[in-house]
This record gives C-alpha cells, sequence and structure tokens, in this order.
C-alpha cells in the first residue's frame, strides 16, 4: 500500500535532524488528541489546526509552523489542492501524494513534485536539493505533513516501535536543505 513505509520515512528523517510538523484544517484539539491517542504526538515538532490560525490555503498556519521549528525555510507535504496553495503562499516548496484525499489528480495540484508512495519522499526531497532544481534547496529542512492523519493512522497500526532506520530498504542516508 502507498501507506506502507511512512514509519520508515518518520524515522529516516528523525535520524536526520529533519524536524516534521503538521499542518491541518481539521480542528486543533481533535488533531493533537487523534496524534495522542495514535502514540504519534512525540514525532512532531508541533501540530496546528483549525481554530488557531486561518484555514490553509491561508498561509499564516504554515507561517507559525516554521517559527515553530526554529525558523527557516520548510517544505510542504500534502495531498489537496489547499495543502499546495497554502506551501505557495507561504513561499515553500510543495510535494503531492496521490495517495490522500486528493480533491483533485495529484498531478494537477501544482506541486514541485508528486510522490505515489512515502519511499519516495526522501528522493523527492533530494531532487529539490539539486542544483539544477527550479526551487533549490539551502538550509536544514523543517518537512511539514497536511492532511496526513490516514497515513499516520497506518503507523499507528504496524503496532511497533519507531527507531531511526537510515538504511532501512528503501531508504538511504541523506541530508537534506531547504532554501532561504
Amino acid at each position: 500500500t502507498p501507506t506502507s513505509g511512512a514509519a520508515d520515512m518518520l524515522d529516516a528523517l528523525e535520524a536526520s535532524g529533519t524536524k516534521i510538523a503538521v499542518v491541518t484544517n481539521k480542528r486543533e484539539p481533535m488533531a493533537r488528541k487523534l496524534f495522542g491517542e495514535l502514540g504519534l504526538t512525540h514525532r512532531f515538532a508541533c501540530i496546528i489546526g483549525a481554530g488557531t490560525y486561518p484555514l490553509k490555503p491561508a498561509p499564516d498556519a504554515l507561517h507559525a509552523m516554521v517559527a515553530a521549528c526554529g525558523g527557516g525555510a520548510s517544505a510542504f507535504v500534502g495531498d489537496t489542492t489547499f495543502d499546495t496553495r497554502a506551501a505557495r503562499a507561504a513561499g515553500l516548496p510543495a510535494i503531492a501524494v496521490s495517495f490522500g484525499f486528493c480533491d483533485a489528480p495529484p498531478h494537477q495540484l501544482e506541486a514541485d513534485a508528486v510522490i505515489d508512495h512515502f519511499d519516495e519522499l526522501i528522493p523527492a526531497l533530494a531532487a529539490l536539493q539539486a542544483p539544477d532544481s527550479p526551487r533549490t534547496i539551502r538550509r536544514p529542512i523543517r518537512l511539514t505533513l497536511g492532511n496526513g492523519s490516514a497515513a499516520l493512522r497506518h503507523i499507528a497500526r504496524q503496532r511497533r516501535p519507531c527507531h531511526a532506520a537510515p538504511t532501512s530498504p528503501g531508504i538511504t542516508p541523506f541530508s537534506v536543505e531547504t532554501y532561504p
């Protein structure tokens, strides 16, 4: 399934020092409760939801996420036009996932990259790091997941510990940096 490998992806990002955050249009108390019940809250630098900032596609929550992660630029991963429009409004590169809610065909979300499986995220981030990329990344990345609830529920259902595993199959050690 597309969401298999999500735990390995989170582990590899964590092992690399990448900060991960959630920005969702779901009510923030509900999002916090969900991630708490799934045992995933500790994985995120912050969880920002509706009721705190204007809803996506407004960039406010993404700006707050960048600040909560210590400043600097970010990449935003999402599955809707609200996610990619919020990323654009915030001046961030966007990566669309084809296996989420997808209110439009994934390749029409106007993202910098589209992934069909979580094991494609790290290579997509690395591609944004390439010198010839139109949105080259140059500083430490703060990765934000959009409405990733389904994928995170999948991680929790695996009922296995999440460890740093940069050498897991399909995951290569990496260092991702973002643009100013």
